[in-house]
């Protein structure tokens, strides 16, 4: 396992970088983790599986993010 701590992540790795809807604070481990990837087909890997991460257990900010993308 790395260093912990805190990280920025965008949700869109294509951006827009600059929109708050698009960024979160996360653990280093988790951006790791999700690298490029989408976030559904993150929520498909064994890192999410074992830490038990999915749409229903993801922070305030991320369902947010995942229901504005919904709507467009």
């Amino acid at each position: 396992m790395g260093p912990s701590g805190a990280t920025i992540e965008h949700f869109n790795n294509d951006g827009p970088f600059n929109e708050k809807y698009n960024v979160a604070i996360c653990c280093r481990r988790c951006n790791s983790s999700k690298g490029a990837k989408s976030l559904s087909d993150w929520f498909e890997t064994p890192y999410c599986s074992e830490e038990k991460i999915n749409e229903e257990t993801v922070a305030k900010p991320v369902k947010e993010y995942l229901r504005l993308k919904k709507l467009y």
